[in-house]
């Protein structure tokens, strides 16, 4: 009985070994699969995180391009401004200009001189660019417009006589 106790424990033996390797192996592969799951999950998040810094530098860079439009938008208008500023201005020296030639041509008695100035006056409505007051307050002379209002009427009265 003795010996067939000792060939029933020999046969369990390679049985129980094998199992044991088998097992052993199976625990081998699922600790390699699941190294290789978080390096596979450590490698998604690094990407993962650099795709957020990349949209929050994009994000960045978006702000300051909205506050760069609004900047230029700023500038346009103070550029459209100054334009505007410049050309009233010239206009207003081309209009005193031309109305110094007519107050010489008006006392120089040149009526045919004094309408071809005033016509070039009229043209556009250049006059309406002339000052409404003196450039100097509390003084006794007449304004650029008074003076064409005046010298205008006298030499359209002497046209319609």
């Amino acid at each position: 009985a003795a010996a067939m106790q000792q060939k029933t424990e020999g046969k369990h033996k390679p049985v129980l070994l094998y199992l044991v390797i088998l097992f052993a192996i199976a625990i081998v592969l699922i600790l390699i699969s699941f190294a290789m799951n978080q390096h596979s999950n450590a490698a998604r998040l690094q990407e993962l995180q650099s795709q957020v810094e990349t949209l929050q530098q994009l994000q960045d860079i978006e702000e300051k391009y909205k506050a760069e439009c609004a900047d230029n938008e700023t500038l346009r208008q103070q550029v459209q401004t100054l334009s505007d500023q410049a050309e009233a201005s010239s206009k207003a020296q081309q209009a005193l200009s031309l109305l110094w030639e007519l107050d010489r041509l008006y006392t120089a008695g040149d009526t045919e001189g004094s309408r071809k100035v005033l016509s070039e006056l009229k043209k556009d409505d250049l006059y309406l660019s002339l000052p409404e007051q003196s450039a100097e307050e509390n003084t006794t002379y007449e304004s650029p417009r008074a003076a064409f209002d005046r010298m205008d009427s006298a030499i359209n009265g002497d046209q319609a006589e």
